[in-house]
């Protein structure tokens, strides 16, 4: 339980509703043919990949601009380690999702079956902490312009 007490709430939601929805996709849903895993895991890592590197950029100018008057009341607030936790388990999350993708990339057909149901859960997890770090680090933003 010591991992679950440190995980945030939004966090820890994102991952169910992700683990969900691969559970759907993997029992109920029609699956998808073989041959385009391969092409939808290829996607799924640049995409995310892209995206992993622009949250790594969001958090260096960030750090960059600590001189500022709000990200200095933000840390008196506590908001800026919340908004860094956040996008640390974001970037986790999406560094997951590519390795999970290069991972399934070297499996043999019948795994990358699984491994497809996986990322989609995954996907959805990543979606949501996105999300949620996109709309602090828009209000960041929208406040400091």
């Amino acid at each position: 339980m010591h991992i679950l007490e440190k995980m945030n709430s939004a966090l820890l939601l994102s991952l169910l509703i992700g683990c969900g929805i691969g559970f759907l996709y993997w029992f109920k849903l029609p699956h998808m043919p073989v041959a385009a895993i391969p092409n939808f895991m290829t996607t799924l890592s640049s995409v995310f990949a892209t995206l992993l590197g622009f949250i790594i950029t969001a958090i260096a100018l960030l750090a960059s601009l600590l001189d500022k008057p709000l990200l200095k009341n933000m840390q008196k607030t506590g908001h800026y380690k919340r908004l860094m936790t956040d996008a640390f388990y974001t970037c986790l999350v999406l560094l997951v999702l590519v390795l999970t993708c290069l991972i399934g990339l070297m499996l043999q057909s019948k795994h990358q079956e699984i491994v497809a149901a996986i990322l989609i859960g995954l996907v959805v997890m990543s979606m949501l902490c996105l999300l949620q770090t996109g709309r602090r680090l828009f209000n960041i933003i929208k406040v400091i312009s």
